[in-house]
C-alpha cells in the first residue's frame, strides 16, 4: 500500500519475441527517468494462448519501502548480451 514505481527494486519482463525486446525496453524506461533504476531480467516465453490471444508483454515487479542502495553497472564488453543494459545490484 502506497507504494509507487520508485519503489520497484527489481522488475522480470516477460516478452514473446525478443525482436520486440528495443520498444519493450525503451517504454519500461520511461517510467523510470530521473530516479533510481530498477533491476530487471527480460526473458523470452511463449506468451500467447487461447485465451490470451494477444499477449506479447508481461510484467512482474517487487518493491519495498525505503532508501534504495544499488550499484549502476554499463557493460562494454562485446561478448556480453546488449539486451542486458544498465542494471542494478541491490
Amino acid at each position: 500500500e502506497g507504494l509507487g514505481l520508485g519503489d520497484v527494486l527489481i522488475a522480470r519482463l516477460y516478452v514473446s519475441d525478443m525482436d520486440h525486446y528495443a520498444a519493450v525496453n525503451k517504454a519500461f524506461a520511461s517510467f523510470f527517468e530521473g530516479g533510481s533504476p530498477a533491476a530487471r531480467v527480460a526473458v523470452q516465453l511463449p506468451l500467447c494462448d487461447a485465451a490470451r490471444p494477444n499477449c506479447r508483454v508481461a510484467l512482474e515487479c517487487v518493491a519495498a519501502r525505503g532508501p534504495k542502495r544499488y550499484l549502476q553497472v554499463f557493460s562494454i564488453s562485446e561478448w556480453a548480451p546488449r539486451m542486458i543494459g544498465p542494471y542494478c545490484q541491490l
